[in-house]
């Protein structure tokens, strides 16, 4: 019997031992994964750069918004009421003859005072502010009524109704910059407004605040990363890395910014340098579109052991960024070129010539881009995740604009292919 008794109680002693075993066994093994793989994970998370609060609650300057849709009235205004927020009810100026429909979204909007650039003088536009996101629940033959979503700024009678245009969230690493030296980069700008809200200015603005630069759509696009430098009086000291910001919307002559981080107050006039992109793509977009001359490509693309190639360019006339229908016959060798091939990649690099503006150029050049690209995809059948797209305006030119003869040639697309069997 004590024999029994002592082997049960060796077995429950086993019994214990073995979880303490076990899991020390477990951690011994989590001790033998390297560091670098263990820490991956947060060295490649994404961050929301730009988010619903940025998409309905921020402001843009602009030329012009259509006007015909207008807050007219509200239920409650004969009690007094002069402002409005989420699920009250308004009155709009259209209805079912204008083609209003029951259940359409749309975003109200407030227009303030046309904005101009604070060191030349030059008009930018209006300013507007996103509002509310809303519904329209009930249609009359003139007059309709939308019921106030999501938004953040007071809603009044007389704001403008416009179409509600869903914006992307996006998500990229955190861009890493050096806090002492400057981006090597061609886009330069300066800030213009800080953390304005219809007639109110201040005077400087920090982290989550929105601010505007003077840098429009051809050199910016949402989802860039800009870092703001402060200059001193004394040109001998070294120029100041104060913050770093994400441009939240682009329009022609400016861009709204939100400050991510700063040191110092991020001051009107100080100065705005593009980042470039280091080759993170941005969650949920069809594609990340190609930055300034930022992105350290060189020209061609060198051809590597097993791998064939051949390059074309296409010319445009002056002013045309729509491809001669002559130069199907030269993209369609490109399709006939990668079908058999296991791995390839085309390279599209637009240009233009000297003649016109600096920011016209460049967004003719990448207009060209683009309607190359979607000829490749949408006619030929290409997969846009093998086309890379670069532009360049006048920048860089393949030839000299001394002449007619070689500003035309500048007016093109350098095409190159890159396949392996």
């Amino acid at each position: 019997m004590k024999k029994i008794f002592c082997l049960f109680i060796l077995g429950l002693m086993f019994m214990n031992l073995t979880p303490q075993e076990d899991k020390k066994k477990e951690t011994q093994e989590k001790e033998k994964i390297p560091y670098s793989l263990a820490s991956a994970h947060a060295y490649n998370s994404m961050s929301l750069i730009i988010g619903d609060t940025d998409l309905v609650c921020s402001y843009f300057i602009t030329s012009g918004v259509s006007e015909e849709i207008r807050v007219i009235g509200a239920q409650e205004m004969d009690l007094g009421r002069i402002s409005y927020s989420k699920y009250d009810e308004l009155f709009i100026n259209k209805g079912a003859q204008d083609g209003i429909k029951e259940g359409e979204k749309y975003s109200l909007i407030g227009k303030g005072r046309n904005i101009r650039h604070p060191f030349t003088g030059k008009k930018l536009g209006y300013y507007y502010v996103r509002k509310f996101r809303a519904t329209v629940t009930a249609v009359f033959e003139k007059k309709s009524v939308i019921t106030l979503g999501e938004g953040c700024f007071p809603a009044y009678i007389g704001d403008i109704v416009v179409p509600f245009e869903k914006g992307e969230e996006i998500k990229k690493q955190l861009m890493p910059y050096d806090r002492v030296r400057l981006p090597d980069s061609p886009v330069v700008g300066r800030v213009i407004l800080s953390n304005i809200f219809m007639d109110i200015n201040r005077d400087n603005s920090g982290p989550e605040c929105y601010i505007s630069i003077d840098i429009g759509n051809a050199f910016v696009s949402i989802g860039d990363y800009v870092v703001f430098c402060k200059y001193f009086k004394n040109r001998d000291l070294p120029k100041l890395i104060i913050g770093s910001g994400v441009v939240i919307n682009a329009q022609n002559t400016s861009s709204t910014v939100r400050i991510l981080d700063s040191s110092n107050p991020v001051e009107i006039g100080a100065y705005v340098y593009l980042l470039p992109e280091t080759g993170e793509k941005r969650i949920g977009a069809d594609e990340a579109v190609p930055t300034v001359d930022a992105t350290g490509d060189t020209g061609p693309r060198p051809i590597g052991e097993g791998e064939d190639s051949f390059e074309f360019s296409v010319l445009f006339d002056i002013n045309e960024k729509t491809p001669d229908p002559k130069y199907m016959t030269e993209l369609k060798k490109i399709k006939e070129f990668i079908d058999p091939r296991s791995r390839y990649v085309v390279i599209l690099r637009g240009y233009s010539c000297s003649i016109g503006g600096l920011e016209y150029n460049l967004k003719l050049s990448q207009e060209r881009v683009e309607n190359i690209k979607n000829i490749l995809v949408n006619e030929l059948n290409i997969n846009k995740d093998f086309i890379e797209t670069y532009y360049y305006g006048e920048k860089n030119p393949p030839f000299d604009n001394t002449s007619e003869e070689t500003r035309r040639k500048n007016r093109s697309v350098n095409v190159q292919v890159i396949g392996k069997k």
